[in-house]
């Protein structure tokens, strides 16, 4: 009997828990998404309406106001995309459309998508990729998305003249390190960076916003494909991202061709 009820007892304490952890999280998605989704709205909002008005007859003035709507609804569209795949993998519904990916030429295409930001933002983005880099057998869109979120947070949160350096270790297993000489995080805020719909603390951090979902979602989808996301940083020198991905999901070059 009294082991019964210890175990009720650790049940109903477990129950707690999630509990309080799932309100946490509501608490953190209402508190964060109200105001992220207002800024595009407002957006939207605002210059769809002068341009109904006819109070800007100017062409050019247009063009700019409905270059901000489409940017505001890009905005949306990613944070709505980002909050459903996150609930689609909670629930375990994601499912793998699985390929031979060239990783090489994958990250080399993620690089020049995040090119144009870094140039304009002062940033220079290098790479180490050996040639012999094997092939990986994976979800093309989920990799790329991975690849694409880390290099746009490095290329974020770097300073003008910073740089961006992406490696790939083969010694012992595959793993591709995206690092930035940016801000930094302190240690105890590693894990809310990987919280979804948390935020990282810092004035840098906070004057560039962002819903805390795109490091949460990149590490669930390595995590699908049973590798590990981690994370080294420290404050004012840099952030390492760290993808290791799983040796049994490497291709042969056989299999590759």
């Amino acid at each position: 009997m009294i082991e019964l009820f210890n175990r009720q007892q650790r049940d109903i304490k477990q129950a707690l828990e999630r509990a309080e952890f799932a309100e946490r999280i509501k608490a953190n998605f209402l508190g964060h998404m109200s105001h992220e989704f207002r800024t595009p709205l407002n957006a939207i909002i605002g210059f769809s309406t002068l341009i109904r008005s006819g109070a800007c007859d100017n062409p050019e003035h247009v063009r700019e106001y409905a270059a901000a709507i489409e940017s505001a609804g890009q905005q949306l569209y990613t944070m709505l995309t980002g909050i459903l795949e996150l609930a689609a993998l909670d629930a375990d519904k994601v499912s793998l459309a699985e390929d031979s990916i060239d990783l090489a030429v994958m990250l080399g295409c993620s690089i020049e998508t995040v090119m144009g930001r870094a140039s304009a933002a002062d940033v220079a983005i290098s790479a180490d990729i050996p040639a012999e880099l094997p092939r990986f057998r994976g979800d093309r869109r989920r990799i790329r998305q991975v690849f694409d979120q880390i290099l746009s947070n490095a290329v974020k949160f770097t300073p003008a003249n910073g740089r961006v350096r992406v490696t790939v270790d083969l010694s012992s297993r595959l793993v591709i390190a995206i690092a930035d000489n940016g801000i930094g995080m302190e240690a105890s805020d590693v894990d809310r960076a990987l919280a979804a719909f948390e935020r990282v603390d810092g004035l840098l951090a906070r004057q560039h916003g962002g819903a805390g979902i795109g490091l949460p979602l990149a590490a669930r989808l390595i995590e699908l494909h049973g590798g590990r996301l981690t994370i080294e940083s420290v404050p004012g020198v840099g952030t390492k991202v760290l993808i290791e991905l799983p040796s049994d999901r490497l291709v042969p070059d056989a299999e590759g061709l």
